[in-house]
């Protein structure tokens, strides 16, 4: 871990470094070897982008992400899709507000579903697909996206650029390396 972060976390809106919990000061080596600044993530990152400035827009894409999903499920189209499916599985004999509580029910500790959690899975599916949770659902959070993408275009526009080149370079990369 050491190697890999030089003990330090990147900020990509800023693209600084700031010491990780636990460390003094950057890690200059490891095992007698030389550690790159920011550690072995972030020169791998330079390289991938062919630049030493490593500031992002991935925080505002992600941020989009999070605040419309979050946004998405107080849509009245998809407050409405919800009661349909709360109440095609209260006729199945389950009683969850939203498709998110009935997933927070799983006990994900054990290594097989037992019996009834299969059963609230197969029911949990089946009232989707009769009330179109899912299309209902997207088409609302799509439409949310697209206007926060509108608004945030240089942002969006610059993360999908470095996308790109991190592609680029990443296949120019394993190409000379055989």
């Amino acid at each position: 871990m050491a190697a890999l972060t030089a003990g330090q976390l990147l900020d990509g809106d800023t693209g600084e470094s700031r010491l990780a919990a636990g460390y003094d000061s950057p890690v200059k080596r490891v095992r007698g070897k030389a550690v790159p600044p920011g550690g072995c993530a972030q020169e791998a990152e330079r390289k991938l982008l062919g630049r030493d400035d490593l500031r992002s827009e991935a925080g505002v894409v992600s941020r989009i992400n999070t605040e419309s999903f979050s946004s998405s499920r107080s849509t009245p189209a998809v407050k409405t899709v919800f009661a349909k499916w709360s109440s095609c599985m209260k006729k199945a004999g389950y009683d969850f507000p939203d498709p998110l509580k009935s997933i927070g029910s799983a006990d994900l500790n054990v290594p097989a579903a037992p019996k009834a959690e299969t059963e609230l899975a197969t029911a949990d599916v089946k009232c989707k697909e009769s009330v179109d949770l899912v299309a209902v659902w997207s088409r609302a959070e799509t439409s949310i996206q697209r206007g926060m993408i509108k608004k945030k275009a240089s942002a969006t526009a610059a993360q999908r650029a470095d996308n790109a080149t991190r592609l680029r370079n990443a296949a120019e990369i394993v190409k000379k390396s055989g």
